[in-house]
């Protein structure tokens, strides 16, 4: 979905209960900024993952009230 004022997000078409998977992460981990760009996620002071390809990861966004995490160890969303 394209929002006037947000840009393109991930919005769910159900209900999603708390600890159920989301979706699975697709990534290239990259060591350096300079090689990140806007879609990459950030998980370290240097260290980003980022996407070859377009998926829906590239699509979810930040947000002071998150309804969803990343679990590092299993590369997925789930719902909290």
């Amino acid at each position: 979905m394209i929002t006037s004022d947000k840009g393109k997000g991930v919005f769910a078409n159900k209900d999603i209960k708390k600890g159920e998977l989301i979706f699975p992460l697709h990534f290239d981990f990259i060591k350096t900024r300079d090689r990140a760009n806007d879609m990459s996620i950030q998980i370290d002071e240097d260290a980003f993952l980022d996407s070859k390809v377009m998926v829906i990861d590239n699509f979810t966004n930040h947000s002071c009230d998150p309804n969803a995490k990343i679990d590092f160890w299993k590369l997925a969303f789930f719902a909290v």
